[in-house]
């Protein structure tokens, strides 16, 4: 019973500080983001000053960078319910941002698109989602990241994708 403790703390010991210190990882537009059985890939980005037209038009205060995110399920039974708040945006300076409503209200607007933000994807199937971020125009390297809950195959490979950013 000794044995096993030790054994367990030493392969926490060992374990954690792997997770917490490992280097983050860059990747591009049409590379994957793996979270367990489900695949995370960015696969356009356009900017722009603005959105929509006439009384609709909304400004950004620097520029809008819209995401289109791809989500595959590859889990066998199981539906992967997610929502576009998992993603953000981080630069080289640390700033980090969230998605603009303001910008994200007018884009599905102009996209005939309700209630864009939850989504279910079944076993077997993808779909796509556009998120809509007000950047700074000076912004360096942003890169866009995945954040969401810790399942079982993420505990077996140190919860890498936190630790993955798309270059935008």
């Amino acid at each position: 019973m000794a044995l096993a403790a030790f054994g367990a703390t030493f392969c926490a010991a060992v374990y954690i500080p792997y997770v917490l210190t490992r280097p983050e990882k860059v990747i591009g537009l049409g590379e994957e983001i793996r979270h367990d059985d489900f695949f995370y890939s960015v696969v356009d980005v356009k900017k722009q000053k603005s959105i929509g037209e006439g009384e609709n038009l909304v400004a950004s205060k620097g520029v809008f960078y819209v995401v289109t995110l791809k989500v595959e399920n590859k889990a066998i039974r199981v539906n992967h319910e997610w929502d576009i708040s998992m993603a953000s945006v981080e630069d080289d300076a640390g700033g980090k941002y969230r998605r603009s409503l303001e910008g994200q209200e007018a884009w599905d607007e102009t996209q005939g698109v309700k209630n864009a933000a939850r989504h279910m994807t079944p076993p077997g199937a993808s779909e796509t989602a556009e998120i809509v971020f007000d950047l700074p125009v000076d912004v360096k390297n942003p890169g866009l990241k995945i954040w969401k809950d810790i399942l079982m195959g993420d505990v077996f490979d140190g919860v890498a994708y936190r630790k993955v950013k798309v270059a935008l």
